[in-house]
Order: structure tokens, then C-alpha cells, then sequence
């Protein structure tokens, strides 16, 4: 008989499997890179928290008083005796603005401060102390690396909520801190 070359059925079968699983672990790897980037990208929307609370507390501190009142918007927090002039801040719809009054009582040009904010509260416990609150959404963090299917991956965002108790600079301490 004569010699046939080619390959078997079984040999066939065999890198056709092979072939398979170098796929499916190349489709693995492409899903889980495209969620990481996708959580990465809708976390550069969020506000870097840490800093805004930085700026809200920097501002308080370098105020000599505070009042709080009420606005068109809702609650006002107008800080005198800042260095820049008589600061507000004030939420507009989801956002946690602050501008710097004129000479007349106008705000200026109002900055972003947060975005997300779902609500914000401005207590005063005293004429030297006043409390504030700042509940805000952010994406969720994932709880697994692991790719998950969209509807068992959980809520894709969270609220969270932030508390300061502060003293405008001579609450209690003095000309200053």
C-alpha cells in the first residue's frame, strides 16, 4: 500500500481543541481589560473627594465667621473675613459651587467644587461651630475581579455621605490656629 500523508481524525480533533482554549482564555483576557478600562474611564467623572473636603475645610479655617441662609437654591454657607473676600458656597442642582462675593454682595464666577451631590446640610452648633454634610454619588467600586455578567454585577454607583465639624479661625483658640 501505498503511504498517505495527512493527519488522522484524532489529531485533527486535538489542535482543534487546543486551538479552542487558546481562544477562549485570549476572549477572557479581552473581556476583563475592556471592564477595567470602562471602570477606570467612569472613575476620571468622580470628583476627587478628598481634595473638595480639603477645600471646604481650608476655606472654613480661613474665615473669622460663618452664617448660613437660605438662597434659591437651597442653603448657603457665606464664610467673611476670608482672605479672597467673603466666600459661598451653595448647591446648584448636583453640583456644590463656590464663588467669592464683590464689594456690592454679588457672587462672582461660581467654581464646581463637587458634582453628584444628592444633598447638603449646614448646621450651626453655636456662633463659633458649624457642622456640614455632603451626600454624594460616585461609581461603585467592583467587589470581584472577576468578569461578571451586567445584571449580577451590583449597583454602578453608591451614595456616600460626609461629615465636618468645624470653627471658622478664632472659634474658641484664639486670633488663629
Amino acid at each position: 500500500m501505498r503511504k498517505q500523508a495527512g493527519f488522522t481524525l484524532v489529531e485533527l480533533l486535538v489542535s482543534l481543541l487546543l486551538l479552542l482554549l487558546g481562544l477562549a482564555l485570549a476572549a477572557q483576557i479581552l473581556m476583563e481589560s475592556a471592564q477595567l478600562f470602562a471602570e477606570s474611564a467612569s472613575e476620571q467623572i468622580d470628583t476627587p473627594v478628598p481634595l473638595a473636603i480639603a477645600r471646604l475645610r481650608g476655606d472654613i479655617l480661613a474665615s473669622s465667621s460663618f452664617q448660613v441662609t437660605t438662597g434659591d437654591h437651597g442653603l448657603l454657607l457665606v464664610l467673611a473675613g476670608h482672605p479672597a473676600g467673603t466666600v459661598l458656597y451653595e448647591r446648584v442642582g448636583e453640583e456644590l459651587r463656590r464663588s467669592i462675593l464683590d464689594d456690592a454682595g454679588n457672587p462672582g464666577d461660581a467654581v464646581t467644587v463637587m458634582r453628584g451631590v444628592s444633598s447638603w446640610a449646614c448646621l450651626p452648633l453655636g456662633p463659633r461651630l458649624v457642622s456640614l454634610g455632603v451626600r454624594y454619588q460616585r461609581h461603585a467600586a467592583p467587589h470581584s475581579p472577576l468578569v461578571r455578567l451586567p445584571a449580577f454585577r451590583g449597583p454602578r454607583t453608591e451614595e456616600r455621605e460626609e461629615w465636618l465639624t468645624l470653627a471658622p479661625r478664632g472659634g474658641g483658640s484664639g486670633d488663629g490656629w
